[in-house]
């Protein structure tokens, strides 16, 4: 599958030119600069929507699950008219072609907001790990990079808050509904319920703080909840037992999709064999093995209807609410 990479070419007035290389080599992408808009939280009706998490810096497996399910076409523009996407986070981390994919959603944002489709890009612990200067999981080459370059670290200085891709990253919330549908990259916990912790209150709460010192955010108890191992960046409860909290029962699950008024829950960060259907289709899981291509998954939603499709563009029906 051909796939594009972005090198860059030159600035121009408000815009970035990045020429194509191997099979996209007689492509150039031009994108323009856009001020910046905090996201909302809250969408009302979207056609469709296309689901993914996890990609991990793994660009040419994103290029062509995209291109196979009709999301871009050939040249990677936008070819799914008033659509919606959800990125449901961790493009971040891992691989070694992280800014390709950034800059690229960077793009499609501002081609499907002309179609009448959107973007949302949802921030999950790997976006905010470089962020926060926690550089555990940067690729090699970027860690070479910034040796090379003499700075102390290449990631974080890329993401900072004086960068576009920094600012554009600090609008973004981590959790969002549309179609009543929440989309979140870990879940939502009880706790954040039982603090009385609104999805509003959760995006404003963790885009005011990410720049904080990490032992600043471990001293505030609002703020440990919020960015720790119960917040929506971290939690795994809806899959398995951990030594900090047990899985869920499905009469809590129920209780959260009471309280924030919602049908269902999507989330990644916890890695499945394939798009898992939990707690009979009121939660589904998107992440799978970074790794191994032929895992790679997204979920498509249309009228009420849930389906997998694959890398290769195959879609299976796992859930209907109808």
């Amino acid at each position: 599958m051909p796939t594009a990479v972005y090198v860059f070419k030159e600035f121009g007035h408000n815009t970035i030119t990045f020429d194509g290389v191997g099979n996209f080599s007689s492509n150039s992408y031009t994108i323009k600069m856009k001020s910046i808009e905090q996201s909302k939280y809250k969408y009302g009706t979207a056609s469709k929507l296309f689901v993914f998490s996890d990609i991990h810096g793994e660009y040419e497996y994103l290029c062509e699950l995209l291109i196979n399910n009709h999301i871009v076409d050939s040249n990677l523009s936008w070819s799914f008219g008033d659509g919606h996407i959800v990125v449901d986070g961790d493009m971040l981390d891992r691989g070694d072609k992280v800014t390709e994919i950034l800059w690229m959603l960077y793009r499609l944002e501002q081609e499907a907001e002309q179609a009448g489709g959107k973007v949302h890009y949802l921030l999950g612990n790997h976006e905010i790990m470089p962020m926060q200067n926690d550089l555990r999981y940067i690729n090699e080459k970027y860690q070479r990079t910034a040796e090379l370059l003499d700075k102390d670290s290449l990631l974080s200085n890329l993401f900072s808050d004086k960068t576009i891709l920094g600012n554009w990253l600090r609008s973004k919330n981590v959790c969002e509904v549309i179609n009543g549908i929440l989309f979140v990259h870990a879940g939502i916990s009880p706790k954040m319920m039982h603090n009385n912790y609104s999805l509003e209150y959760i995006n404003k709460t963790i885009r005011a703080n990410i720049d904080r010192p990490r032992d600043s955010i471990k001293a505030d108890s609002t703020l440990s909840n919020l960015f720790g191992s119960f917040g929506p960046i971290w939690y795994r409860g809806y899959h398995y037992d951990m030594e900090k909290y047990k899985q869920l029962t499905m009469p809590q699950v129920d209780s959260l999709l009471d309280y924030y008024d919602v049908s269902n829950i999507v989330v990644g960060h916890t890695v499945k064999d394939s798009t898992a259907v939990l707690y009979d289709g009121k939660v589904f899981g998107v992440n799978q093995d970074y790794e191994i291509r032929d895992e790679f998954e997204g979920l498509f939603i249309e009228n009420g209807i849930f389906y997998a499709c694959d890398i290769n563009g195959v879609r299976r029906q796992i859930h209907t609410s109808k």
